[in-house]
């Protein structure tokens, strides 16, 4: 997430889908609580997974 605040900002250039991409994995190991698990499921991950190829296609 480093990328995505403002230590950053102007020195890499990326556009719009790649800043929603990045968004999205900057969360995905997120844990669910003090005990084990993660907040995202696998499912959850992989219709992130379907969103970016279709952005990609698009």
């Amino acid at each position: 997430m480093r990328w995505l605040s403002d230590d950053f900002a102007g020195l890499v250039d990326l556009d719009e889908d790649q800043l929603w991409a990045l968004g999205l994995l900057g969360g995905i190991d997120l844990p669910a609580g003090p005990g084990p698990g993660f907040l995202h499921s696998e499912d959850q991950i992989r219709g992130w997974r379907g969103e970016v190829r279709a952005r990609r296609r698009g």
